[in-house]
């Protein structure tokens, strides 16, 4: 099972390393898995590395409250993209450091839905309730008043390492290090505003395999050798 973290403890010091590089709480791999190794961490300072389009927001809740009650004192790195929830994880940090070629996005939380009007309203107001909770993380690290907020998560707003740092989303920038980007458009459904940047340094997608073709009588190559045969 493809895990979309990893968390390395130091050998010989209180500090330990937490990357999440992918998806948070995908393709079978939920936040219990990720809050089970953290609680077991006995570290006094952990680096958080973030490049993520972000996922779940109820897995990524759960993996930023966890983070907020542990003990170690924690510095968020934003090394590549920090995104939809992976803006709200990103905040776990006692500090924010991001890199001067990160990028950091807030937008609505967003779903699929499907029934009645009575249903479609409820899911609304769900949605309604969670842009609260977000809008309650962001102001507590920004102090962006609330209206503002919510202009940002309706306009889906991207914002480079300088504007973070001038917003209050982070703390610091850093040299980045130039690298091959990570993830393909597909990772960006629902986005309506992904950078051209992204877009343009995102790797190419793979090429399909030919498909095997069967031996049988409609084959180019059992035509041939049936002419060869026919010959001899």
């Amino acid at each position: 099972m493809r895990k979309w973290y990893q968390i390395k403890a130091a050998a010989k010091s209180r500090r330990a390393e937490v990357y999440i590089y992918d998806y948070i709480g995908y393709y079978g791999v939920e936040a219990k898995a990720f809050i089970d190794e953290l609680n077991a961490l006995d570290a006094d300072e952990i680096d958080l590395h973030l490049n993520t389009p972000g996922g779940s927001v109820f897995e990524g809740n759960a993996i930023y409250n966890a983070l907020k009650r542990h003990k170690a004192t924690i510095t968020t790195y934003i090394d590549g993209l920090a995104a939809s929830m992976g803006s709200i994880i990103a905040l776990a940090g006692e500090r924010v450091i991001m890199a001067d070629n990160a990028m950091y996005m807030i937008h609505n939380p967003w779903t699929s839905a499907y029934g009645d009007a009575h249903q479609l309203r409820k899911t609304a107001d769900t949605l309604d309730k969670l842009r609260s909770a977000m809008l309650n993380d962001y102001h507590q690290k920004t102090g962006i008043a609330e209206d503002a907020l919510i202009a940002m998560l309706d306009e889906e707003t991207w914002l480079s390492a300088t504007e973070c740092v001038e917003y209050g989303f982070a703390d610091e920038t850093v040299e980045g290090l130039q690298a091959a980007a990570s993830f393909t458009p597909d990772k960006f459904q629902g986005c309506r505003k992904v950078p051209a940047q992204l877009i343009a340094a995102a790797p190419p997608p793979a090429q399909p395999k030919p498909e095997a073709v069967p031996y049988n009588h409609r084959t180019p190559l059992y035509a041939r050798l049936t002419e060869i045969a026919t010959r001899a």
